[in-house]
Order: C-alpha cells, then sequence, then structure tokens
C-alpha cells in the first residue's frame, strides 16, 4: 500500500467518527424543545440554499429569473405538495423542465 493511502484512511476514519460522535451524544445531551424543534428546519433550509439559485439563474446567458425552471421548480412544488413522494416530484419536475426548454429552444 503506498504512502498516499494513509492519510485518505485517517481522513476517512476521523469523518466517520465526527459524524457518528452525534448520534451517540445524541441520546445524552438535553436540548432545549424550542433548539431541538429548530433543527427539524436544518434540512429545508440547507436544501432550499443550494436548489433555490439554480432555478432562478441561467449558467448559459447569465439573466435572471430563466423561465422553464422556475415553472419547473413550481410543478415539483405543487407534486411535492399534493403527493408527498420525493421519487414522482424529483420526475415530474425534471419531465417538465426537459419539456419546457425543448419548447423554449425550439422558438
Amino acid at each position: 500500500m503506498t504512502s498516499i493511502w494513509y492519510p485518505i484512511i485517517f481522513v476517512g476514519i476521523l469523518t466517520f467518527l465526527t459524524r457518528l460522535s452525534f448520534i451517540v451524544l445524541s441520546d445524552m445531551i438535553k436540548l432545549h424543545p424550542r433548539v431541538r424543534s429548530a433543527f427539524r428546519y436544518i434540512p429545508i433550509a440547507v436544501l432550499s440554499a443550494i436548489i433555490f439559485p439554480e432555478l432562478v439563474q441561467n449558467h448559459d446567458a447569465q439573466i435572471l429569473f430563466y423561465f422553464p425552471r422556475i415553472f419547473a421548480g413550481l410543478f415539483a412544488i405543487l407534486i411535492a405538495w399534493r403527493t408527498r413522494n420525493i421519487i414522482l416530484t424529483i420526475t415530474g419536475g425534471m419531465l417538465v423542465l426537459y419539456i419546457m426548454q425543448y419548447l423554449f429552444i425550439l422558438r
């Protein structure tokens, strides 16, 4: 085994133990109910911060509010709200995005 693998394995184990510590210690640490309820919103806040810029900006033309992406995003939000099915939401949003991009390219 070459010497490059030792730091890679070490960092991998260190990352695993760091993440495992939050799972193991979560039952031992008593959090205030407001803090615990605020933690429920972290995943949606992170996903929104990642997805929102991709919806409103076209990287080719550098224009704001690219209509096909916004329409597909709104359609995906509607699907998620009505069905609560993540696979259907992703598939429907991507399908609408591809259709809208195809229609906008032809014009």
